[in-house]
């Protein structure tokens, strides 16, 4: 009766998790979305997506080792029923589905199963922040590195340096030249002369 009753409301609270999901969606919208949607893709994307899955029931297998050798197929019905009760209710409250529905099948504490659950979380976040700063400091090294493409009607980089290279020797020559011209009362410092090679 127990059972019954917990399945009954399981099934309520799905129903209405799942309303509050879809009744902002607009059923015409919906279904105009199907009808234009290109189908040519969804084999291929359910093939990885059942890969992606796997995967994760393996390292799931793979963290749960220090509690016992669980078989691959609970923990991968266990991680789908999970997924499908994340689908229809917030918060990730299928994560604690999934926990509970495994302990329960193999007769483990939900904590030793959550506690897996925690670090498969810590391990995700973690591989997140570091594919973050490998494309943060790749970006940054190939911005240092190439050059600024310029606007149209604009020099480039390469174009600009020689010619403000020139520039800046012509300057350095012309004043060389003037300070050698020059009378040694308009010479400042009797230091400033002798660096430039001038008798007082």
């Amino acid at each position: 009766m127990k059972k019954r009753l917990r399945s009954y409301l399981g099934l309520i609270a799905g129903l209405v998790f799942a309303y509050l999901a879809v009744r902002s969606v607009s059923l015409e919208e919906l279904l105009n979305g199907f009808k234009n949607a290109d189908y040519r893709y969804l084999l291929p994307c359910l093939v990885l997506t059942l890969l992606g899955h796997a995967l994760r029931a393996l390292r799931w297998q793979f963290l749960m080792l220090s509690v016992r050798l669980v078989p691959f197929s609970r923990l991968f019905s266990a991680l789908m029923i999970g997924y499908v009760v994340n689908s229809i209710t917030p918060a990730h409250l299928g994560e604690l589905v999934r926990a509970y529905v495994l302990g329960k099948r193999e007769g483990m504490p939900a904590s030793a199963v959550l506690a897996s659950i925690v670090v498969e979380r810590i391990v995700d976040v973690l591989s997140l922040l570091a594919l973050m700063f490998l494309s943060a400091a790749k970006r940054q090294f190939r911005n240092f590195v190439l050059p600024i493409r310029p606007r149209s009607g604009q020099p480039s980089l390469a174009s600009i340096m020689p010619t403000q290279a020139v520039s800046t020797s012509s300057a350095t020559t012309r004043g060389l030249v003037s300070c050698q011209n020059a009378r040694p009362s308009a010479i400042a410092s009797p230091r400033l002369a002798a660096a430039v090679g001038i008798r007082l």
